[in-house]
């Protein structure tokens, strides 16, 4: 899963980042860079690895947020991903409340399913207890032949 266009913050210490392809040195009305997620801290529920053709691959949760938009497992920067078990989840911190009112996922496309899904999306800063967070969009299906997939997301 790449996430773009949804969640960066510019800070003093995390100044904003022109990236090739990905983030601009664009800003938005409210001053914040277009890709709010551009190399913030990401943590997964489980890190999925896998091997292929003898090259090993993590599916760590930094892919989600590099600017790239590779969607595949095991070529370029590799994407992130979970291990299969029942309610996995990513969160992206920002490091500050943010205002966002859209979030674009990329899902994986080099396998032979159709895409992940449905999915919840919450914002807020409750880290111990997400579910606490405002829901913000549910029965989000993420599918691979309509890339991004592009969900309304308004929280402050």
């Amino acid at each position: 899963v790449v996430v773009d266009g949804s969640v960066v913050v510019a800070t003093e210490e995390r100044p904003i980042v022109t990236y090739g392809g990905g983030a601009t040195s664009r800003s938005l009305s409210t001053g914040l860079p277009p890709n709010l997620a551009l190399f913030q801290d990401v943590l997964l529920s489980a890190t999925q690895s896998a091997e292929k053709d003898g090259l090993k691959q993590a599916g760590s949760g930094q892919y989600m947020v590099d600017g790239s938009r590779e969607t595949h497992f095991f070529k370029g920067s590799g994407c992130a991903e979970t291990t299969a078990m029942p309610n996995a989840w990513a969160r992206i911190d920002f490091g500050r409340v943010v205002p966002m009112a859209t979030v674009r996922i990329w899902t994986r496309t080099d396998d032979d399913k159709p895409g992940l899904g449905p999915i919840e999306m919450y914002a807020g800063n409750i880290k111990e207890t997400w579910r606490d967070n405002l829901l913000c969009a549910k029965n989000v299906r993420l599918d691979r032949e309509k890339q991004p997939s592009t969900t309304g997301c308004i929280a402050l």
